[in-house]
């Protein structure tokens, strides 16, 4: 570090400090590197972009509308089991209705939690814009598969 006075015309002084850091490196044959304060800069600005770029989440909402929950059923029968107590309605912005009451819930990265209400805690992963599937604690998917039946009545 080194520091130096200046004076202005009104006989002022502004003390100015710079730093200057270098490293030296060795290499396995002996051979010495230096790297310098920009090469550093660029180095730790570029892993420090890495970092927030990977850290970055997307958030979106739900096509709004009536969606229908079931369960796979079988060859002998029905190929799904509507479970009406399953279903919601996406109104407006990260809002849902159900039966029960209505809720808010997030969607990031194709994930959708729910965050309040009836649902609260219960998670979906997206495969399409209007498909959900049961998505469950040990990130194993479910059976429970959610689709956009229609839009919402006026």
């Amino acid at each position: 570090m080194s520091c130096r006075y200046d004076s202005d015309q009104e006989h002022a002084q502004t003390k100015r400090c710079s730093v200057t850091i270098s490293s030296l490196a060795t290499t396995p044959d002996k051979e010495r590197h230096r790297f310098t304060t920009p090469g550093i800069a660029l180095a730790v600005l570029a892993g420090s972009l890495a970092a927030s770029a990977a850290a970055q989440t997307r958030l979106d909402t739900l096509q709004q509308g009536r969606y229908e929950c079931a369960l796979p059923g079988s060859a002998a029968g029905a190929a799904w089991i509507v479970q009406r107590q399953k279903g919601f309605d996406i109104a407006s912005a990260s809002t849902y209705r159900t039966m029960a009451g209505s809720g808010t819930y997030l969607l990031t990265d194709n994930i959708v939690t729910f965050t309040r209400g009836p649902m609260k805690d219960m998670r979906m992963k997206q495969h399409g814009s209007g498909l959900l599937q049961e998505l469950r604690s040990d990130e194993t998917l479910g059976p429970l598969r959610c689709h956009r039946k229609s839009a919402l009545p006026r």
